[in-house]
């Protein structure tokens, strides 16, 4: 097999690639591994490190092609596997904006509800200040309001009328804190 995908299923960076690899019935090989461990199963430790120097999850090994950083790892796929309903093509550059357009407004925006409010569930010994969990949550609240005031506002999804990498992004992040909230 020559899809490696490593990381945890808990992780929405990680869920985004595979759910995207099973929407679009790649076979790939999960490759867990323990996020900010420093045992031999770990992202610390010096196995991974060798792979992606960041240590971050998650990580795609492409026949030792090795990328990180989900959205990367998304556009990257759609890309070399032609993915054009979910990621459109070069030609259609303004629907591809939009895409990415989501894709990066999401680190900044949705994103940092994983920090505030989820690493304290699944890794209680990551501490924050009190003021970057309140950055954090008003990031995320704000975010939301764009999401649902600007970006669906005219839209049935993110960037149209179709699914796209976007929405498996912002999807596979939010049904998580939905989770948590309930």
């Amino acid at each position: 097999m020559s899809l490696k995908l490593y990381g945890v299923p808990f992780s929405q960076p990680f869920r985004a690639v595979a759910w995207s690899l099973l929407i679009k019935k790649k076979k790939f090989e999960v490759k867990m591994v323990n996020p900010g461990g420093k045992g031999k199963n770990g992202t610390r430790h010096e196995t991974f490190l060798k792979l992606n120097r960041a240590g971050t999850i998650p990580l795609l090994d492409d026949n030792g092609i090795t990328i990180s950083e989900s959205n990367a790892i998304l556009c990257y796929l759609a890309n070399k596997f032609m993915w054009t309903d979910l990621y459109p093509s070069v030609q259609e550059s303004e629907q591809r904006a939009l895409v990415d357009w989501y894709l990066h407004y999401h680190h900044l925006s949705i994103r940092p509800m994983a920090g505030a409010e989820i690493v304290k569930i699944v890794r209680p010994d990551i501490v924050q200040k009190a003021d970057v969990q309140e950055r954090d949550v008003k990031s995320f609240e704000n975010g939301l309001s764009v999401i649902d005031e600007g970006w669906l506002s005219n839209r049935r999804y993110l960037t149209g009328e179709n699914w796209s990498l976007a929405d498996i992004g912002k999807l596979s992040e939010l049904i998580i804190n939905h989770i948590h909230e309930a």
